[in-house]
């Protein structure tokens, strides 16, 4: 017997035509000739299999004499619209057969076995979907960080898979790889998964942050996407790095394979932006949203609010992975303040001061010099504004908050906005409580005068020490306050020497030393110590007379006043 059929395939929806030829020697009586169409999906792992029919179609002849020659006989089968196409894998199968029986009496029937390939109905191009992925761990430790941006996840049988690549913290990845991966699942079972093409994207360290393209055309076996009644059939794109330490981070992205459209293909998709390109976007649509000026070069975003600098930034924090960090920074507030986490061994402090809000006295830690004047100023609102960051900490001269990045990659413009818009509202909040901070309870009836001194000479008045820093006397600069670190404490007069001695002065002092509680001349300065606190700064001028006088005379200006 021959067989014959009008296409190399069958096709789901469509006709099928087959002919079988027989060839008799002698005159044979047949009682039947049966053809079947059959179509089975089926699995075999080891001892076991399952098997599910997919269809059956017979077609049958009337008995039949066959004399001596050929005898042919056609059927036409309608192959039903939505079956799959053959597929052969690991241990999952779809195949058709065409079975053909001729019962011939009294003696052994004739049975054939055919196998008929079933192919793809031609059907829409496959729409781009682009789609962006990245490692599951975070930005967590020494291990690297990998994004993945695809073209489309959504590709025709044969079709090209583009897409770039970038890496952080890479500086300990040995090479790069890309594969496609099948992976043919039994229902409730585990997965088989087999690479079926792939390539090295580079050797050694990718630069850091930077995005690098791959493109894999799929091969003639990577079939369309299935899933059936007995198993299902998935597709990954994966990339791998390998590390100097033997061990990998890997990065899988689904996607789906169609059949093939019998059309041109699409013109080439966009593909997003990944690693510091699109971090970049981001936090230039994020400073913009929040008035703060962004150096996307250096990933970092800046900003004033009255005394307090804001700058916004990335680091890597060894083993705690990346993090978005906000360093606030202000002129020394003079209250020797800190403000901590709390930890287990503060129950045993006596020396913290509570604002009475309960989350923030149960997560942080205020200590300051003076408690009455440290408790007055907490009571400016500002303090709750810290209580939402992963880490913070605040010192006398500024603050560090901080949020882990691997908690907001992938929704870059959500929660890192919501993180940049605590940030600016917890400067706004520290530059308005800067500005009133009160004096020392010993100096509060003296804070006028001081102020008055301040201005009188162009210093900035520091209420919190009461410190005037950056004041001038005729063309020469000095500054007076109040040092709190001694017992009892004392005020500092200091006239600075510029440029510095290059050796120790041997002028006489003794007019000076007379008026003052104690004197020294270093190389830099001259400095004075007198009784505190001190109610009325003015009475100091004609010692400072005295002290630029002396530091002039240590530069040698006296001999020549337009040095």
């Amino acid at each position: 017997m021959r067989l014959r059929y009008r296409r190399a395939y069958a096709l789901p929806g469509v006709p099928f035509e087959v002919e079988a030829t027989l060839v008799s020697s002698v005159e044979t009586p047949v009682d039947a000739i049966v053809f079947a169409l059959v179509g089975h999906e089926f699995w075999r792992a080891g001892e076991h299999s399952n098997c599910k029919q997919l269809f059956r179609l017979t077609a049958n002849h009337e008995p039949y004499t066959l004399t001596p020659g050929e005898h042919r006989f056609r059927s036409t089968f309608l192959v039903p619209p939505n079956v799959p196409a053959s597929y052969q894998g690991g241990y999952c199968q779809i195949e058709y057969w065409l079975q053909v029986h001729v019962d011939i009496p009294w003696w052994p029937d004739l049975n054939e076995n055919y196998v008929i390939p079933m192919g793809w109905i031609p059907g829409m191009p496959a729409p781009m979907v682009p789609a962006v992925f990245h490692s599951l761990s975070g930005h967590a430790g020494n291990r690297p960080y990998i994004e993945i941006s695809l073209e489309s996840t959504v590709v025709e049988y044969q079709g090209n898979v583009r897409g770039r690549v970038s890496m952080t913290n890479a500086s300990n990845v040995s090479s790069v790889t890309v594969q496609a991966i099948r992976s043919e699942t039994i229902h409730g079972g585990v997965p088989l998964e087999i690479p079926l093409v792939g390539g090295a994207l580079g050797q050694g360290p990718p630069p850091e942050g930077e995005s690098f393209p791959f493109r894999l055309t799929l091969p003639p076996n990577a079939t369309p996407s299935y899933r059936g009644w007995l198993f299902e059939v998935r597709w990954y794109i994966e990339i791998v790095a390998y590390l100097l330490s033997g061990a990998t981070e890997v990065v899988r992205a689904p996607i789906q394979i169609l059949p093939p459209s019998g059309q041109p293909p699409p013109p080439r998709g966009w593909v997003a932006p990944v690693g510091k390109e699109r971090r970049a976007r981001s936090w230039r649509f994020i400073a913009k949203a929040h008035g703060l000026l962004c150096d996307d070069e250096n990933e970092r975003m800046t900003a004033t609010f009255g005394a307090v600098s804001l700058t916004i930034g990335l680091e890597q924090r060894a083993a705690e992975g990346l993090y978005a960090v906000a360093r606030l920074e202000w002129p020394a507030l003079g209250l020797d303040l800190r403000i901590e986490e709390r930890k287990w061994t503060d129950m045993l402090r006596s020396d913290d001061v509570e604002l009475g809000e309960v989350i923030f006295d149960s997560a942080f830690v205020a200590t300051g010099r003076d408690r009455e004047q440290l408790r007055s100023w907490l009571s400016v609102d500002f303090a709750p504004s810290i209580c939402g960051f992963a880490q913070a900490s605040v010192r006398d001269d500024g603050a560090l908050l901080l949020m882990g990045i691997h908690v907001i990659t992938g929704d870059p413009r959500g929660v890192l906005s919501r993180f940049v818009a605590a940030a600016v509202h917890a400067a706004k909040c520290f530059g308005i409580a800067h500005d009133r901070v009160p004096p020392p309870p010993e100096m509060a009836a003296y804070e006028p005068v001081w102020r008055a001194f301040a201005e009188r000479h162009g210093g900035r008045l520091e209420r919190g020490r009461m410190w005037i820093h950056d004041a001038t006397l005729g063309m020469d600069r000095f500054s007076i306050g109040t040092d709190w670190s001694g017992t009892p404490p004392t005020t500092l007069v200091r006239v600075p020497i510029d440029p510095p001695l290059t050796r120790p002065f041997e002028g006489d002092v003794s007019r000076l030393r007379a008026k003052v509680q104690d004197i020294h001349v270093g190389l830099d300065a001259v400095e004075v110590r007198l009784p505190a606190p001190l109610a009325d700064p003015t009475t100091v001028e004609p010692i400072l007379v005295e002290m630029v006088r002396l530091s002039r005379s240590a530069r040698g200006l006296l001999e020549n006043p337009f040095r």
